[in-house]
């Protein structure tokens, strides 16, 4: 039985997966920074339900899971979601529970990329997960990159930097903060890479630490 026990936890310490989340304002760059993390390193992103419409160019099951009001109410009943939030008091975005649970059957990084009251749900369900916040380098940048996309309406806009401000006043919350300043995307990655280099360390060593105290 020791030895059984002692091959399986070499396989779980050869490459533990790290559950982290992902958050920060809307244009502060967080699906640009995940994308380019997720190119260079063997991880996922996870694909998030939303009720919002799906804008120019965006697939169902790619860039989200786009439901109806009822379809994402039925999720909830049924308890098909690990973390929820109604965003600017319109859409509902969330993670469905088998994405987690695919990402953990096939092994491998997930990044879950979501908002703050997302991030706090997941830590409550998983309390090892990693909590990390992308921010801008200031608000003027921040404003200014929301003009840039031209997806919103000037009231929206307001509203995403009203709820930066919050999102950015909670940074104690997190576990990490990244800034990605403008033109520096590859900063950003880098130390993207390097926390979850830092959790993947901490999970060996709980992992190690666990094997050793069952081997006894």
């Amino acid at each position: 039985m020791r030895s059984n026990g002692a091959s399986f936890y070499r396989e779980l310490l050869a490459s533990p997966p790290v559950l982290a989340v992902l958050s920060g304002p809307s244009g502060c760059g967080k699906t640009t920074v995940a994308d380019a993390y997720v190119k260079k390193k063997s991880a996922r992103c996870s694909v998030s339900a939303t009720t919002r419409p799906p804008r120019a160019g965006e697939r169902h099951g790619v860039d989200y899971f786009f439901m109806s009001d009822a379809e994402f109410d039925a999720c909830i009943r049924n308890g098909e979601l690990a973390e929820w939030a109604t965003m600017y008091g319109r859409h509902r975005y969330g993670t469905l529970n088998r994405t987690i649970q695919d990402a953990q059957k096939v092994g491998g990084d997930l990044l879950l990329v979501i908002d703050p009251q997302g991030g706090a749900q997941i830590r409550a369900k998983y309390p090892l997960a990693a909590l990390i916040l992308l921010v801008p380098p200031s608000m003027k940048a921040l404003k200014r990159r929301l003009m840039r996309r031209g997806t919103d309406s000037e009231e929206e806009r307001e509203a995403r930097v009203q709820e930066a401000l919050n999102e950015i006043q909670a940074a104690n919350f997190y576990d990490y903060v990244i800034e990605n300043r403008d033109g520096k995307i590859d900063e950003a990655v880098k130390a993207l890479e390097a926390v979850m280099e830092a959790e993947r360390r901490k999970m060996a060593a709980r992992q190690a630490a666990f094997a050793a105290a069952a081997s006894q």
